[in-house]
């Protein structure tokens, strides 16, 4: 890695794959702060999916209270004689739809995690710019589809109904992966 000083005046920091040069203004700006993005995505999945792993009650209840629509039974009788068609009471069903999610957040904060890494060593040219970036944008889409295939998946349960709060979480996460994918592409 070695700066030189481009005769237009500005500094270029040449970093040493294939011949790929980043300015030190925008284009080396736009890379860190995609790097610090899915960081930042990865960090809060991972999180997620070890506190999903060591304390699997926490959040296998509230699954099991949305496929079940208990707490709509109690709270919203007559809105729950309307849709209780769409619940699923089976444990069993309940807990292997948690364990699927569980597996794919746990794929998809490794794969944010190897994104960081790949982001980080294109900063310092060791690995190709496109390669981090494509990599990390898939990583991100799997992060944007969990949150996502939340909210399909509670509007059949009418989730919104009771769970308003697990509700604007989903949307806020789906929100936060649909930015993140834009600073990418």
């Amino acid at each position: 890695m070695n700066a030189y000083h481009d005769p237009r005046e500005q500094w270029v920091l040449t970093l040493g794959h294939e011949g790929e040069s980043l300015s030190i203004g925008m284009e080396l700006f736009e890379l860190v702060a995609q790097c610090a993005l899915v960081g930042l995505l990865a960090g809060w999945l991972v999180i997620g999916a070890y506190e999903n792993i060591r304390s699997p009650s926490v959040n296998l209840d509230l699954v099991r209270d949305v496929f079940s629509m208990e707490t709509m039974e109690i709270d919203e009788p007559g809105v729950f004689e309307q849709v209780k068609r769409n619940r699923i009471t089976s444990q069993r069903v309940q807990t292997v739809a948690f364990r699927a999610v569980v597996f794919f957040e746990t794929l998809v904060a490794c794969a944010l995690v190897i994104a960081t890494l790949l982001l980080a060593l294109a900063v310092l040219g060791a690995v190709s710019v496109p390669y981090a970036q494509v990599f990390a944008a898939w990583s991100v889409l799997g992060f944007t589809m969990i949150w996502g295939l939340f909210l399909v998946g509670g509007n059949w349960f009418h989730y919104w109904v009771v769970h308003q709060s697990s509700q604007h979480t989903h949307y806020f996460m789906t929100l936060w992966g649909i930015a993140t994918l834009l600073v990418l592409l």
